[in-house]
């Protein structure tokens, strides 16, 4: 993938206030989905011999791009140690990274992508901020003022991924709501996953539970203060 291609991408993500969780890369009802909007950027191969589909290449090398790749290299490193999970939402097959094609491979064909298309095709999109969970990873949030924050898990042991992702989605919107900017509105809802993953099946998060875990985590010493052991 060329560098300019690689700038173009960058730049054109970096106009992306919406919470996506992996089930909207795939689609959900009223969000128009990376791998939908995809679609709309033609495939330049010949159809001949053709072994990966063309849209997860783009939806891996534009998910790569946003997490801080500038190059071939970057977004096949990007790739191998993404999470399964993401990957699987990515639609590779598996989620297994060894089934991605070698760097040469992917850089002939998207030397050959149709930029003007590509940017069309994210445009579709139509959103200010980007917050992607990661799975394991924690989560990314690229901001409309070009900033990339990325925020590692919360979750000290992982019983049930089952809700994570709705339970994102519920905790930004809640936050964003009450007046916390993006940024705050990610951190928050981290903290909610961390306790989700942390029960068996689809539960919900307390108030009380995210704000005991903030609490812990920011300030350990006004805790014991409170409680009189200082």
């Amino acid at each position: 993938m060329p560098s300019c291609l690689i700038d173009d991408l960058a730049e054109s993500l970096a106009g992306l206030e919406l919470p996506v969780e992996l089930d909207s890369l795939t689609g959900r009802d009223g969000v128009t989905s990376l791998l939908a909007a995809l679609t709309a950027v033609p495939d330049p191969r010949d159809p001949r011999g053709v072994r990966h589909a063309w849209t997860i290449l783009l939806a891996v090398s534009v998910t790569a791009v946003l997490c801080g790749a500038r190059s071939l290299t970057g977004i096949l490193r990007w790739a191998t140690g993404a999470d399964r999970q993401v990957l699987a939402a990515l639609t590779v097959p598996g989620g297994d990274a060894t089934r991605l094609p070698v760097a040469t491979t992917l850089g002939r064909a998207l030397d050959r992508t149709d930029g003007d298309a590509l940017d069309d095709a994210l445009g579709k999109l139509e959103v200010d901020n980007l917050l992607l969970t990661l799975g394991g990873e924690g989560m990314m949030l690229v901001t409309k003022d070009q900033e990339i924050t990325r925020i590692p898990t919360m979750a000290r042991e992982v019983f049930d991924v089952s809700g994570a992702g709705d339970t994102v989605t519920a905790w930004v919107g809640t936050a964003l709501a009450a007046g916390a900017s993006v940024r705050e509105a990610a951190h928050i809802a981290n903290f909610a996953a961390g306790i989700e993953v942390g029960k068996a099946g689809v539960a919900t998060v307390t108030g009380a539970e995210v704000l005991a875990v903030h609490e812990a985590y920011y300030d350990q010493l006004g805790k014991l203060r409170r409680e009189g052991l200082l």
